[in-house]
């Protein structure tokens, strides 16, 4: 091989190289600054690509309206084969303690000069549980059809946490597709999938009539 050759491959070889380590040494910074910057829309993303792959239903921003006007509103409804999952999104830049019954979480975040900044913030698994039975009293949604899951960012710290089965799920970003995948493969009891897809219909259509109301 001509000495020319040998001189070529080996700078395109080191190219490759370089450019692999670049990537892996940027990738997370670059992942996190995005998830930091635009939550909504990483959220967004990594469940409309379930629901595609899934051959599944999505009502995004779901809206409501309740007691005199006011509105409560629900980040993702996927409608499944076994159930419907009310999802809400939140991102934590930080640490979070707490269990899944308390009603307050701490959650402690970096401030100035690396000063550690205690937050007592509500619970969103008990915000979603309380979503989900002001849904099912009001709109007649039968709560045996309802899987609540709130979705976090992976590299959110979780300390002394342990989900509670039938409850409220904290699912992180990355798990959301296992979990899902794990109800949907449930042998259910006496759900009955023609009234489970009503129920999806009626949502979409209570959702569109308050956005509708609205304009």
């Amino acid at each position: 091989m001509a000495f020319e050759v040998k001189v070529t491959i080996f700078i395109v070889a080191a190219i490759l190289v370089g450019a692999a380590l670049l990537f892996w040494f940027f990738y997370k910074p670059v992942k996190r600054f995005i998830f930091r910057n635009s939550p909504n829309e990483v959220f967004y993303q990594k469940i409309i690509k379930i629901v595609r792959d899934r051959d599944l239903y999505l009502i995004n921003n779901f809206e409501v309206e309740f007691d005199k006007g006011k509105t409560m509103k629900i980040d993702h409804i996927i409608g499944g084969d076994k159930y419907i999952y009310i999802i809400n999104d939140r991102y934590f830049d930080g640490t979070i303690v707490g269990s899944a019954t308390d009603d307050w979480w701490r959650y402690f975040t970096k401030g100035r000069k690396d000063a550690v900044v205690k937050t007592e913030i509500v619970n969103p698994l008990m915000e979603t549980k309380n979503m989900i039975i002001r849904l099912s009293i009001q709109r007649n949604l039968p709560i045996e059809y309802v899987v609540g899951i709130v979705l976090i960012n992976d590299d959110c710290f979780v300390t002394g946490f342990k989900n509670i089965e039938g409850a409220v799920q904290l699912t992180t970003y990355s798990q959301l597709e296992k979990v899902i995948k794990k109800y949907e493969s449930q042998q259910i009891g006496n759900i009955n999938p023609d009234d489970l897809h009503k129920a999806i219909h009626d949502l979409y259509e209570i959702s569109e009539e308050t956005k509708n109301g609205k304009q």
